[in-house]
């Protein structure tokens, strides 16, 4: 069985990844890509409330 094949596609498999971070981190490094949600987006949501255990859950 060969392997030479099979290593030299998972070398090229990682190089490629590798490659789509270096373009993601450079992207986000120049602010052309924001990975973190706009705040006009996290203002929409509703903030989480706790419930208490001896506390009813408003319906």
């Amino acid at each position: 069985m060969q392997w030479t094949g099979f290593i030299r596609d998972v070398t090229l498999m990682y190089k490629d990844i590798w490659r789509f971070l270096l373009i993601v981190f450079d992207l986000e490094r120049t602010n052309q890509l924001s990975l973190l949600p706009d705040k006009d987006l996290v203002d929409l949501c509703p903030p989480y409330r706790t419930i208490p255990s001896n506390e009813e859950p408003i319906s």
